[in-house]
């Protein structure tokens, strides 16, 4: 009898404090009373045998617990605060996702473009009623594709792969409830990663690809508009037009091939 007296003396207070709860990574829950915490482990005995034995479970396996006073704490929290800093860093940069559609001989009609992914990145460094500035890098491809190929049936697709430096320029921002449109106008210096084409087995690559200069230079333009989410977060579309300047290394080339592209793009980030 004094066992049972006892026993009630000690868990009643707990019982109507309530219970902690351990939240799992796998998302298992478990109701227990935290003992102690320490660097790398959890200790608790289970809520349904408070006089049972204490239990150690590794911190590395739990994802939250949950405080019978209502507060919480996550226990791997490092891990998220890395997510959350990868987050805002693609927040503040603006980020850019499209296609690029391109031909780098667009003034002869039996050259074709060809589409390919454009991924860019922007970070503001002026902001106006009227106009922002960003710089900003992109990654992409250009090219071209010329079917039946020297009367062969076989298609020739000729790329090459470019990492650009540029100065993005918003102009003439018009805002309308929760979006801006806006002209866009971008000098830029595109240098070659690398080239390459599907014609290599039976020619030589001379005759094949265009010689490019390893820097060249350019504009794009365009029109462009962003909605506002929440929290100054947007999302938005671009249409953009691009030309080069000195792409080509040899005269020939440079005079008669004219180098063009359209870009379709997503944009999104933290500032409109």
């Amino acid at each position: 009898m004094k066992n049972v007296i006892l026993t009630l003396i000690i868990t009643l207070p707990l019982t109507l404090l309530g219970q902690d709860r351990l939240i799992k990574k796998d998302g298992f829950k478990i109701d227990v009373i935290v003992k102690e915490i320490n660097n790398n482990d959890v200790k608790y005995v289970k809520w349904d045998n408070l006089e049972g034995p204490i239990y150690t479970i590794s911190k590395s396996k739990i994802f939250k617990i949950e405080y019978r006073n209502g507060t919480s704490e996550f226990v791997n929290y490092s891990s998220i605060k890395k997510l959350r800093s990868i987050f805002n860093i693609f927040k503040i940069l603006n980020t850019n996702i499209g296609v690029i559609n391109s031909n780098l001989n667009s003034n002869i009609d039996i050259s074709k473009s060809i589409n390919d992914i454009y991924l860019g990145f922007s970070y503001k460094i002026l902001d106006s009623r009227l106009f922002s500035s960003y710089i900003g890098c992109d990654l992409f491809s250009k090219g071209m594709k010329i079917e039946n190929f020297s009367n062969s049936n076989q298609t020739f697709q000729e790329e090459a792969i470019y990492y650009s430096f540029k100065i993005k320029n918003e102009l003439l921002k018009k805002k309308y409830k929760k979006s801006v449109n806006y002209l866009i106008i971008s000098p830029k210096i595109d240098f070659l990663l690398k080239e390459k084409s599907n014609r290599l087995n039976s020619m030589n690559e001379t005759l094949l690809l265009a010689p490019k200069n390893n820097t060249s230079f350019g504009f794009n333009y365009g029109i462009g508009t962003k909605f506002n989410m929440n929290n100054n977060f947007f999302i938005g579309i671009e249409l953009v037009k691009g030309f080069d300047i000195g792409l080509f290394s040899d005269e020939y080339y440079d005079k008669y091939y004219k180098s063009g592209s359209t870009l379709f793009l997503l944009s999104f980030g933290s500032d409109i």
